[in-house]
């Protein structure tokens, strides 16, 4: 399997590229306070991102943390080719 660049497209929901079966991770984007570049945590499955999301929003402060984003799906986008972050909606 090819590996997946951290910058790609964003966009869409998760239900419109075939739902949780297309998803390739799943990332949760973290923020920190003393400027810095963003960076992610990426999980294989739905339920390890948002456990990790709930642990980074507990302890952010203490981590060095301004703001955590929620999990989002990262699927590939077989219009452009490329690999694209897209939000998991209740459909997906």
């Amino acid at each position: 399997m090819p590996r997946i660049p951290v910058l790609t497209l964003s966009g869409g929901k998760l239900s419109e590229f075939g739902g949780h079966k297309a998803a390739k991770e799943y990332r949760v984007w973290c923020h920190p306070s003393k400027g810095g570049d963003d960076f992610f945590y990426a999980f294989k499955t739905l339920s390890g991102a948002k456990n990790a999301y709930s642990k980074l929003a507990r302890k952010k402060k203490s981590m060095g943390i301004i703001r955590v984003e929620t999990p989002c799906a990262v699927v590939f986008d077989t219009r452009y080719h490329k690999y694209r972050e897209v939000v998991i909606d209740k459909k997906a």
